[in-house]
């Protein structure tokens, strides 16, 4: 038992670090598991369009929702502030259109679906 100190202990140091690497693995599983989805209701939908536009906009609907994948820790700090909605104009002149509407999330957020994909888009003088 009291022989080759210097063996038993880089045995011991490989043993910690092949726990620490399965218990990393295991690690990164459960934070997969940890996944989940909601839906952000009544998010406003923008209207994008260059400085010099000088035509209004009426939408229809004006609020959609965005229905959102990533891991708890920032799924659960979403809200409809940290979710750009927009539709954009740029190159449009006077008339009605059904425009898709697109979006922009925050780092690690998966987009699953947008309710409803496309909005109707009323550019009048």
């Amino acid at each position: 038992m009291s022989r080759n100190w210097g063996l038993k202990i880089l045995s011991f140091f490989i043993a910690c670090m092949i726990w620490f690497y399965v218990s990393g693995e295991e690690g990164a599983d459960i934070a997969r598991r940890r996944e989940k989805e909601v839906t952000i209701r009544n998010v406003v939908v923008k209207v994008v369009h260059p400085s010099s536009f000088i035509l209004r906009s009426e939408l229809d609907p004006k609020h959609i929702s965005v229905k959102t994948r990533g891991t708890s820790h920032i799924i659960d700090k979403l809200d409809t502030k940290s979710i750009l909605v927009f539709v954009d104009v740029t190159g449009l002149s006077k008339g009605k259109y059904v425009l898709p509407v697109q979006i922009k999330l925050p780092a690690n957020v998966k987009l699953v679906q947008i309710i409803p994909p496309t909005t109707k888009v009323v550019l009048k003088k």
